[in-house]
């Protein structure tokens, strides 16, 4: 599958049970696609994919990245993070990008209870992995662990 094919597979589901994507060899029924941007980088859209599974994909058109939730999903105590960094399983994130907010640009597929809309964020990074620890609009905790993975990961 090409970049453009999965791109427009993505934004084109439409079907009553969203529609299956494997990505590392498991079939994954999407539920919401929406699309984002941030008010640090509002030019820079970025998608944001819920699957059944409560695995997550974040798609970056304009560098065609690709990061990966399959991680049981926890919320990071906000007391690991010292200054500008963030340990977690031995491993020190950087901070990237800080108390940036999160707005919906478009939904494409699905229902935001089943997505996310807005929310204030830090990104922590480490190699090919960023930590996102966030605050929904309802005041809830939403962190995600995600980390980067090839087009060949998708089939």
């Amino acid at each position: 599958m090409t970049w453009n094919e999965f791109y427009n597979k993505l934004i084109s589901a439409n079907t009553p049970h969203g529609t299956n994507i494997k990505i590392k060899g498991q079939d994954r029924e999407l539920v919401f696609v929406a699309s984002y941007y941030t008010e640090h980088y509002p030019d820079d859209e970025y998608l944001k994919v819920f699957f059944k599974d409560d695995t997550v994909l974040q798609v970056v058109p304009d560098t065609k990245e690709l990061f990966f939730c399959d991680d049981e999903r926890r919320n990071l105590d906000r007391n690991m993070i010292r200054g500008d960094r963030l340990v977690v399983d031995g491993k020190e994130y950087v901070l990237q990008n800080g108390d940036d907010k999160q707005f919906v640009k478009k939904i494409y597929f699905g229902d935001l209870s089943d997505g996310e809309g807005e929310c204030i964020f830090s990104d922590y990074a480490f190699q090919d992995e960023v930590w996102s620890l966030a605050v929904l609009e309802d005041g809830r905790i939403s962190d995600i662990h995600v980390k980067a993975i090839d087009l060949k990961d998708i089939g």
